[in-house]
């Protein structure tokens, strides 16, 4: 696994290498430079709204919600999905240890994030529908329509199989799976999920929590269109609003199934070059504005990183305080 995913990554930086030396580097590096040091702040700042909306919908599946609720699980899922874009899988052990160090049991951890991730990818779904929806009625390219549809398509079918491998109880062997894969990290203590699949099953029992959930997700689609389109007002290739939804919602399609490409490396700067070119965009303006959601991503994911260690740290140094009292 760990050999696949070292052989996913250096691909992934070649392709991405071989485009930027396609375009030229010198023009790619103008285009980025362009939007500047300011142009990257304002994505970075501007990406919290969409990352406090995923928050929320994760709230809504817990019960009893713990106090300021919806404050820690913005900061759980900063971290969740911060730690995502440089370690996978890692970001979901993350998210479950800080909940659990919050007082949220480790049933309602473990099964809120599972059916978070799958309401996100339901919501996610829609969101790309929605896009095809928009650049069927555009007509500019029916073949990357159709194509794109297929996608969709192997999607639905793939959200559906996750969603009845949890109804049929399947999923009963992620009880013990944190302790499992992070059974060789120092950091990650994590009890045995016992329970995890009743509780699955509980939460798909309250309805309204999960439309709350799918509802505040798909709220974060669409606000998160805002990123693409402030970074190309930045680089000084403004495109309408449709068109932005278009761009991002079969981009983060690609990244979806790019999955086992650590941070979807060469996946996305390829389908950013050609949906961009849909819509006038260059391929240097495509690669610069992959390259800002890039810089982003590493503005944000280094921070998550040394505050979920500083996490660690305080919860190593409570257990060392209250170990001699135990005793």
């Amino acid at each position: 696994m760990r050999r696949a995913t070292f052989l996913a990554l250096v691909l992934g930086l070649t392709v991405s290498a071989w485009l930027i030396a396609w375009v030229g580097a010198g023009q790619v590096a103008g285009a980025v430079l362009v939007a500047g040091v300011h142009g990257i702040l304002a994505i970075t700042l501007f990406n919290v709204i969409p990352i406090a909306l995923c928050g929320i919908a994760w709230c809504a599946l817990i019960e009893p919600a713990p106090p300021r609720a919806n404050l820690l699980m913005t900061w759980v899922r900063f971290l969740r999905s911060s730690v995502s874009e440089l370690v996978p899988i890692g970001g979901e052990l993350v998210g479950i240890r800080v909940m659990i160090l919050n007082g949220i049991d480790s049933r309602t951890a473990g099964a809120t994030t599972v059916v978070d991730m799958t309401l996100e990818l339901a919501s996610q779904l829609a969101f790309t529908a929605l896009g095809l929806v928009l650049l069927v009625l555009d007509g500019r390219d029916d073949t990357l329509a159709a194509w794109s549809l297929v996608g969709l398509g192997v999607a639905v079918a793939t959200a559906v199989a996750f969603l009845v491998i949890q109804q049929r109880g399947l999923f009963r062997w992620l009880e013990a799976l944190p302790h499992r894969i992070a059974a060789g990290m120092s950091w990650a203590r994590l009890p045995e999920l016992a329970g995890i699949d009743g509780e699955i099953h509980a939460i798909y029992r309250r309805p309204r929590a999960l439309l709350m959930g799918v509802l505040w997700h798909s709220v974060g689609w669409i606000v998160g269109i805002g990123e693409a389109w402030l970074a190309l007002w930045f680089l000084d290739a403004p495109v309408g609003f449709a068109e932005v939804l278009i761009i991002e919602s079969l981009a983060f399609a690609l990244r979806s199934a790019a999955f086992v490409v650590p941070g979807a490396l060469g996946v996305q700067e390829g389908g950013y070059i050609a949906l961009g070119a849909l819509f006038g965009l260059g391929p240097d303006v495509a690669l610069a504005l992959s390259l800002l959601k890039r810089a982003r991503e590493v503005l944000l994911a280094v921070p998550a990183l040394l505050a979920w260690k500083l996490v660690e740290l305080r919860a190593w140094r409570r257990r060392a305080v209250a170990a001699p009292y135990a005793s």
